[in-house]
């Protein structure tokens, strides 16, 4: 399937319905500057890891091998990720997602889960809406199974990494973790990251974030820009991903808690990991909104 554009006076979005449903670049067309990249360009990407903003879903991040209790019965999903030892980001990002309805500035596509990579029978569905200010993404999921099923969503976007990129967000306490990015404990966030904000090159994280407060703001001096990150009411975590070495970082607004259905099994109260019944739909969004700095 080819490349979809979306495009108005100000903005270039592209998506690659077939590379597990991904942007693959988010362009500022109308920068003093001239083009300035919100998220980094993977046009030519053949794998969904190079791409610039994916689904997660029925899950965000990791489920311990492949393995969670849901209302009284164990289920074994497939470890999709090798040589990852936990089932990772759900199905969306690994299969092509089929177009429903296209226009100029907005893009429905969908994804219907009928294998055994899950247990549990789902569609889910984005719609990508490019307005004036920016880019406004949503992410459904509709059960069709018979049996009521957990689920959650994310989103996890690569932004532009530059030298002097700073982040600020508005989250609580952070998941340590374990060798296996598996969380161990909730201990303080890095220090400034609520009020003056950190610099993305003098911290390593891959950790989630507890009472995400549904904005973080991404600041790059070296393009004039900062983007504003905004989501939905249930986006009530986080995860920030800031690998050594690379050009890229992530702030994953993302619904629930790395391991949320066996922490939940466990007695942790707040893990955001949602019970649907069937034929009932649950939604995040998020906006990302350049200006100029």
């Amino acid at each position: 399937m080819s490349l979809i554009t979306l495009s108005n006076s100000d903005f270039e979005v592209v998506i690659n319905p077939s590379l597990g449903g991904s942007i693959v670049a988010y362009n500022w067309l109308s920068h003093p500057n001239g083009v300035v990249p919100i998220l980094r360009d993977a046009k030519t990407a053949t794998c969904v890891l190079d791409a610039s903003n994916f689904p997660l879903v029925p899950f965000s991040n990791r489920i311990k091998q492949g393995t969670f209790d849901w209302q009284g019965q164990k289920y074994n999903i497939p470890l999709n990720f090798h040589p990852e030892t936990s089932a990772i980001h759900g199905q969306g990002w690994q299969n092509s997602w089929q177009v429903v309805e296209s226009t100029e500035t907005f893009l429905h596509i969908s994804f219907e889960m009928t294998t055994n990579e899950w247990p549990f029978a789902y569609i889910t569905e984005q719609r990508f809406t490019l307005h004036d200010d920016g880019l406004h993404h949503e992410l459904s999921i509709t059960n069709t199974d018979k049996r009521t099923m957990p689920a959650g969503l994310g989103f996890h976007p690569y932004f532009v990494r530059t030298s002097k990129a700073k982040m600020y967000a508005d989250v609580d306490k952070m998941w340590a973790v374990d060798d296996k990015c598996l969380p161990t404990k909730l201990i303080d966030a890095p220090i400034g990251i609520n009020q003056k904000g950190v610099l993305v090159n003098e911290v390593v994280l891959d950790n989630g974030f507890t009472q995400f407060a549904k904005k973080a703001d991404i600041v790059l001096p070296e393009l004039a820009t900062k983007i504003s990150l905004t989501a939905s009411e249930n986006c009530k975590f986080a995860v920030i991903f800031t690998p050594i070495g690379e050009n890229f970082f992530c702030i994953e607004p993302v619904s629930h808690c790395t391991d949320a259905i066996n922490l939940h099994a466990q007695g942790n109260k707040d893990t955001g990991a949602e019970e649907l019944s069937a034929n009932e739909t649950f939604s995040i969004w998020m906006k990302l909104t350049p200006s100029l700095i």
